[in-house]
């Protein structure tokens, strides 16, 4: 066994693989995706009757409005929170950003808590994202990424709030993860 140099010695610690608290009412349902040698197949939601019937985990969901987003490199998006608006998020398994959620509702449980984590990267997920939970996502790649996210309320522009993207967290939450 050979031993470690006192000064890179100082300097150790270990990673935190313990699962991250999360906020509530959040969910994130990881999708089934099926690749061969001709490409990728995953399905991401059932509707019937403009209600999400699969996964269950969303189920009754009412899907008002289907959007898509090209997000470019070096691009960080957020803060932002709707009122009366509750979103269903698929970033592209093809793509790969870092999401923030940030619980700003008064009466939450969980007020205050941030969560920062990466979505598409070869995995399908959803995430719901209610209102009143500040949400945004960056970037920090070198190539486009691009989401598709279902609302259930029209877009207007008037129940979209901002708040500075460094709000709580430090400017360096949307940045990749140094260690």
């Amino acid at each position: 066994m050979t031993l470690i140099d006192p000064k890179a010695a100082s300097l150790l610690g270990k990673e935190n693989y313990s699962p991250q608290k999360t906020i509530q009412d959040v969910k994130i349902i990881e999708l089934k995706r099926f690749t061969g040698e001709d490409g990728s197949f995953n399905e991401a939601v059932r509707i019937d009757n403009g209600k999400v019937v699969l996964p269950s985990e969303l189920y009754g969901f009412e899907v008002k409005q289907i959007n898509h987003s090209r997000v470019v490199p070096n691009t960080v998006k957020a803060w932002h929170l709707h009122q009366n608006q509750d979103e269903i998020w698929f970033i592209h398994p093809e793509a790969k950003l870092i999401v923030g959620l940030l619980d700003v509702r008064e009466n939450s449980p969980t007020n205050g808590l941030s969560m920062k984590f990466a979505l598409g990267d070869g995995r399908a997920h959803l995430l719901y994202i209610p209102r009143e939970v500040a949400h945004g996502l960056s970037n920090p790649y070198y190539q486009d990424a691009t989401m598709t996210y279902l609302v259930n309320n029209w877009f207007d522009g008037a129940d979209e709030l901002r708040l500075p993207y460094y709000y709580i967290v430090e400017r360096e939450f949307w940045d990749l993860s140094r260690g």
